[in-house]
């Protein structure tokens, strides 16, 4: 009896250590990362049979307000609608360099003005878990999108813009923030679940090509954004 009763709440020990709770509410605090299970979709026997080639499309409208994601049918061009998903692409204004570029192995960071995301067509890369979950959510969705940015160097109390633009990488699609409103350095943030649901569409993607034995095919398509302007006076 009192082996059972130590066992009990050894176990109790056990489970609070991994999912602790709120004593407040009494409520399971949710894991660091709320995506780690998330699944993709199984394809039916038909599904398979029908695809034997294609790719995910995830595509950001002029507004950049929302993505739309598709699996486009190599076969036919017919395009399956996956998700639509509210996003923004807004980066802060200010009258000084605030924030360092990511140039990868083209030189040193330099600080810059960050821009939007860059416009074009570009491969989403992978998935990335363990980002910081205040600014990130917690899970990133890579991209390898690049553009070049103008940078600055301070020489006494003035900014010289420096005579070469450089590349910057590290374009991801991302939330935290508190809102999905929230400025970024030129990354897209969108809201944990709309991020939860892009996730599954890029390991339905990695799921379908592994059982299909090629390369998994996902691009997002990025057009210019629309830029509002003060009528003149």
């Amino acid at each position: 009896m009192i082996k059972l009763i130590v066992s009990i709440i050894l176990s109790l020990f056990l489970t609070l250590s991994v999912y602790p709770f709120d004593v407040k509410t009494g409520i399971k605090e949710s894991p660091l990362d709320p995506f780690s299970n998330v699944k993709a979709r199984e394809l039916s026997a038909q599904e398979m049979k029908n695809i034997k080639g294609g790719e995910t499309i995830f595509r950001v409208n002029a507004e950049r307000t929302k993505i739309t994601v598709f699996y486009v049918n190599e076969r036919n061009g017919r395009e399956f609608k996956q998700g639509e998903f509210a996003i923004s692409n807004v980066v802060p204004k200010k009258e000084t360099p605030y924030a360092m570029t990511m140039p990868g192995r083209d030189g040193e960071p330099q600080l810059y003005f960050p821009e939007n995301f860059p416009s074009g067509t570009y491969d989403i890369t992978g998935i990335a878990r363990g980002k910081d979950p205040v600014l990130f959510g917690g899970i990133s969705i890579i991209t390898n999108a690049t553009q070049q940015v103008t940078t600055y160097t301070k020489v006494g109390n003035k900014w010289k813009e420096n005579k070469n633009p450089q590349w910057d990488y590290g374009y991801l699609i991302h939330a935290g923030g508190g809102n999905y409103l929230s400025p970024t350095h030129g990354c897209i943030r969108t809201t944990d679940s709309s991020l939860a649901g892009m996730v599954r569409c890029v390991e339905t993607e990695y799921a379908l090509t592994q059982n299909l034995g090629r390369q998994p095919k996902v691009r997002i398509v990025v057009p210019s954004p629309i830029r509002f302007f003060k009528a003149r006076k």
